[in-house]
């Protein structure tokens, strides 16, 4: 029995480093196809959060949005920030060096809005929604200020 977990463990660590060690390099030639990609990705994770947000809080039902954020949201976004956190780990110095960093902890912000927005329903706290939904703008204002300063035009493309 020790040995199964033992080798499986190490099947598991094994695609863990291969998965890291491929993460994409960033530089100059590629930043821009990157940040479109990022782009999307980050405004289809946000979309989907207020709508499923907004379908529960019109239905008044909290566990509803639970269950949504749990079974339906968090494994794709948590899939994403993953390998998203790969790319940051290996381009670190290019991003910061670049001032492109604040486009991972608006990514993770994601996952603290989502429990915002529980906390708002279960409470019925408006104001949480409010500083929740004025921060997503930030950030969102944010991404697009990266944009304008690449040239690039700003019309993620929200998958559903």
């Amino acid at each position: 029995m020790k040995m199964v977990f033992k080798r499986s463990a190490a099947v598991v660590l094994l695609l863990f480093m291969a998965s890291v060690a491929h993460a994409e390099q960033l530089n100059d030639k590629n930043i821009n196809q990157f940040l479109l990609k990022y782009a999307n990705d980050y405004a289809t994770h946000s979309m989907r959060l207020v709508r499923g947000f907004r379908k529960y809080k019109d239905q008044g039902d909290y566990q509803g949005f639970v269950a949504f954020k749990n079974t339906v949201w968090l494994p794709e976004f948590e899939r994403d920030r993953k390998a998203y956190d790969a790319i940051l780990e290996d381009n670190r110095k290019y991003l910061f060096d670049n001032g492109m960093t604040f486009i991972f902890s608006n990514l993770v912000g994601l996952g603290i809005y989502a429990n915002n927005f529980f906390f708002d329903l279960r409470r019925g706290d408006k104001n949480i929604r409010k500083a929740t939904v004025e921060k997503m703008q930030t950030d969102m204002n944010q991404l697009e200020t990266l944009f304008k300063e690449k040239s690039l035009e700003f019309k993620p493309l929200v998958r559903d």
